[in-house]
């Protein structure tokens, strides 16, 4: 068998197992050898076996397989989105073992691994901090569906996963390449050991430990309705086909379904994303009547506070933000928001702006640059895209403060730090997945909100239009959920905590070391290339 067609097999080999082992399958530890392959074919390239044109291609075929095996469903809510980030991100990705494979020719071997991790994670930190960011396949996201592996994430963030997994792959890659009868349990076979098994164990004494520390400050349980309406948006909520239902109707059926399971023990009614539809003025927001009609609802239950999803806007005079455009034919300018409403029975209503927004579909990245790209990918988002706030902020309900996430700001780690900056002690997340149908992509963003669970200690909230709709705890663990696909109501109650991890401290920390090695290597690399050139 020739070396090319190994390379190949190889390739395919790497993408099935990235596929088997990510959410919402159970395989997680299969990531632990899913990179070997890809580690074999850079060593054929690196041993003059393979060229470089085949070893670019099949570290390409193989991502890509990876890519469009993990995240094909985002094509059902949007072709030309699914294109762009598939594409863009298998080629980021290749990217990362391209200058690996550069530097590997420069560097010994502990130097040029540790430079592929380094670069790896510094890949992923800067996927998750600009604006064509798609981080759905960081690495440490492979353990959302085995979080009792991964308690120590409260210290690391799933950058720390990622880590781990790329260690382990290493380690394992020169235990098979260099295995033989006798030298089976080598210092690499004995050091992959432990790697694998030291977190591990500190993920159970973790768990057995918990019930003793997580609490010290218990607080009363607090109650709360999640809502999900179960409303189909490509027709009956957002359709245009005469089975659309007024913003009226969609409201007057949430409340309904509040109405039917609430009692004064009731701290907060969860509407999804987007449920006040239409477009709320917020200059004007206590003239509105769909807010007249939630503060009407909550005459009867002055306890209870009310936070709902909404499409929202803002009229200037002027041009005060990048994301207004110009409106109508006065010379006002108009700004969209996808929005998090807080409401009870003051006249105060707290506004809480999406700020994560998905590229292609909520906001054009680098209009200067991609604006062509809109109509050739027939995306969603106009040049301006929807607007966003300053900074995080959070809802405040009976001292009790919540953290309004919206939809995949879910997955942003570094990002819902912000909120716990702020004293933040329980994560609400508002989302609509049924755009995806019945596939991997509301699985996995559910399993995500796990990690984020574990990076903080803090218990989350899914409330989603379709489904699912959950509770999960400080440890990752799913208490109670609703099934995919139905009308239904969930009451769940959860214990708001002050405990501050070293995560909520120090945040994505991992991916600024990552940033440091990696320039310094590349700089030694380099400076070694031009003195043996002029040497």
């Amino acid at each position: 068998m020739s070396y090319n067609l190994k390379a190949f097999l190889l390739a395919l080999f790497s993408s099935v197992l990235l596929w088997i082992s990510w959410p919402p399958h159970q395989l997680a530890w299969l990531s632990f050898i899913a990179f070997v392959p890809l580690l074999f074919i850079q060593d054929f390239h690196k041993d003059s076996r393979i060229n470089t044109r085949v070893f670019l291609s099949l570290v390409y075929v193989s991502l890509l397989g990876w890519n469009v095996l993990t995240t094909w469903w985002i094509w059902i809510a949007t072709p030309g989105g699914s294109i762009a980030a598939i594409v863009l991100n298998t080629l980021m990705m290749s990217a990362v073992w391209l200058v690996f494979d550069l530097v590997s020719k420069k560097m010994c071997n502990v130097i040029s691994y540790a430079f592929l991790i380094s670069f790896w994670v510094s890949y992923e930190f800067l996927h998750l901090n600009w604006e064509i960011t798609w981080p759905w396949l960081v690495i440490g996201n492979v353990f959302a569906n085995n979080t009792s592996l991964i308690q120590w994430y409260e210290f690391t963030g799933h950058l720390g996963g990622s880590i781990w997994v790329l260690l382990v792959n290493i380690f394992l890659f020169f235990c098979i390449r260099n295995f033989t009868s006798k030298t089976f349990l080598n210092k690499n076979f004995i050091i992959s050991t432990l790697v694998i098994s030291i977190p591990v164990i500190i993920s159970h004494f973790t768990l057995l430990s918990r019930n003793q520390n997580l609490f010290d400050q218990e607080q009363k349980k607090v109650s709360v309705l999640l809502i999900q309406p179960n409303l189909d948006p490509y027709s009956e909520k957002f359709g245009d086909n005469g089975k659309a239902l007024s913003s009226n109707q969609q409201l007057e059926r949430m409340l309904q379904m509040a109405e039917e399971n609430i009692d004064a023990n009731i701290k907060f009614v969860v509407l999804p994303e987007t449920a006040l539809q239409g477009g709320i003025l917020e200059t004007e927001i206590n003239n509105e009547s769909l807010i007249n009609s939630i503060q009407h609802f909550l005459r009867k239950y002055p306890n209870t506070c009310v936070i709902a999803g909404a499409e929202s806007y803002i009229l200037y005079q002027n041009k005060q933000t990048l994301s207004a455009r110009a409106f109508g034919v006065n010379g006002k300018y108009l700004d969209y928001f996808n929005t998090a409403f807080k409401i009870d029975t003051s006249a105060k209503i707290e506004i809480y702006h999406k700020s994560r927004l998905v590229p292609g579909v909520e906001k054009l990245p680098y209009p200067a640059i991609f604006g062509g790209l809109v109509h050739f990918l027939k995306l969603d988002a106009e040049a301006g895209g929807l607007g966003t706030q300053a900074e995080a902020s959070i809802f405040v309900h009976d001292k009790i403060k919540v953290a309004p996430l919206i939809c995949y700001e879910s997955v942003f780690g570094g990002y819902v730090q912000e909120f716990m900056k702020k004293d933040a002690n329980v994560m609400f997340v508002i989302t609509n997945d049924g755009w995806w149908g019945n596939t991997d992509g509301y699985k996995q963003h559910l399993d995500y909100g796990k990690l984020r669970c574990i990076e903080f200690r803090k218990e989350l909230l899914q409330c989603a239009n379709t489904g699912i709709s959950a509770h999960i705890n400080n440890y990752g663990e799913i208490l109670k959920q609703t099934e995919w696909w139905k009308q239904q109501v969930l009451e769940v109650k959860f214990t708001p905590n002050s405990i501050t991890t070293f995560y909520a401290r120090h945040g994505d920390y991992l991916g600024w070391i990552g940033l440091a090695i990696s320039f310094a290597i590349l700089m030694l690399s380099i400076a070694k290339f031009f003195a043996r050139r002029f040497r």
